[in-house]
């Protein structure tokens, strides 16, 4: 009879490729080579690849009947929203009234906490990295400041990165912003200040779209809406991305036809099926703009015109339903819904104490063992 002793370990890593992550860590207990197998990088990478399209949610939630307010990390399946999800605690003894959700990639999360901390790491198996935010206190001199963030992975230098961009905006209106951008470096455990150029201009603001304004992670770059006065007075909207290998800053124009109203607060923009999106209120509704080639300003393409009025307000594209028939909204008052084009019709789902949503890809990538081989 043949057992499972006989099969050749390369057989079985094919077999195991395919199985979700849950299964995977039941695994481990199975033997030591085993073990060793599902924690080795070569494994984790190419499991990873085999499960691009196996996504999550995972939500920030807020528990407003404790005090003070609690926050927890909650999973669940896209198509599973009123099932039970699976409950995380954030990885600090303190409350969590401050902790905010900055991104996802490749498994892991990326989120901070008002003790100047980033932590990174995958939840499912309980390992993360925290690391010290450098102080903006220098940088901050008394006046207005905005901050916005960004996580993704480069994949030419096999590193995940965590960018944050500091805007100072002068009392005095007459006067320029001021920016600082830094880039931490999982590999080698540092933060690094890099310089603009002349793309982030003193004349430019950047939006994230829904509150916290996080950069968007898509073919190793991260994006933000920007917009920038002319010397005309007129306002000039665009993407602004930021190459996370080549660490350099470039500009993306929007569609050429799309309107722009209430300023920059009209936009949201997202990914979606693996393509920029740009969400725009307009006079006639919502309308979803997605780049079907990257960084190729002529493939713009309209995908639908949400024309539901009275459900009418800014609205983030989070993905596909696994039929592809439906796409799952984030709206600006912080709740969720499908919404199905061919019908035209929305369906609401409940999840009480949302603050914020990001898609979230199942994977057994570990920060310990990514750290451990630098």
């Amino acid at each position: 009879m043949f057992s499972m002793a006989s099969l050749c370990m390369d057989l079985i890593s094919e077999i195991l490729f395919l199985l979700p992550v849950k299964s995977l860590l039941r695994f481990r207990s199975v033997s030591k080579s085993w073990c060793s197998l599902l924690s080795d990088p070569y494994f984790v990478k190419s499991h990873l690849e085999c499960i691009k399209s196996d996504f999550n949610l995972v939500f920030e939630l807020v528990k407003y009947n404790r005090w003070p307010f609690h926050k927890e990390l909650r999973l669940q399946g896209m198509d599973s929203l009123n099932f039970l999800p699976h409950v995380y605690d954030y990885p600090f003894h303190k409350t969590h009234d401050n902790v905010v959700l900055r991104g996802s990639c490749n498994g892991l999360i990326c989120f901070t906490n008002s003790e100047y901390n980033i932590v990174v790491g995958n939840m499912l198996i309980n390992d993360y990295h925290v690391r010290e935010v450098p102080s903006d206190r220098e940088f901050l001199n008394g006046e207005k400041i905005r901050v916005t963030y960004g996580f993704g992975y480069d994949s030419i230098h096999d590193d995940y990165k965590v960018v944050r961009i500091l805007s100072r905006s002068p009392q005095d209106s007459s006067c320029c912003n001021m920016y600082e951008v830094l880039v931490y470096s999982l590999s080698y455990d540092r933060w690094s200040e890099i310089g603009i150029g002349n793309t982030l201009a003193p004349s430019v603001t950047l939006y994230g779209g829904l509150d916290p304004p996080n950069g968007v992670f898509l073919c190793t770059a991260l994006h933000w809406l920007a917009e920038s006065r002319l010397q005309d007075g007129r306002r000039y909207y665009f993407i602004l991305s930021f190459d996370l290998s080549a660490e350099y800053f470039h500009t993306i124009p929007l569609p050429c036809d799309i309107q722009v109203e209430q300023g920059g607060r009209c936009l949201i923009m997202s990914s979606l099926g693996g393509c920029l999106c740009v969400t725009s209120k307009e006079s006639l509704g919502v309308r979803i703009w997605v780049m079907r080639n990257y960084m190729a300003e002529s493939s713009w393409t309209k995908l639908f015109l949400i024309s539901n009025v009275s459900f009418c307000e800014v609205l983030k594209p989070l993905g596909f339903s696994s039929r592809g028939d439906k796409v799952l909204f984030q709206s600006k008052s912080k709740k969720l819904c499908w919404y199905d084009s061919e019908k035209q019709e929305f369906q609401n789902m409940k999840v009480d104490g949302m603050n914020t949503a990001e898609l979230f890809l199942s994977s057994m990538v570990s920060v310990s063992a990514y750290k451990a081989t630098r």
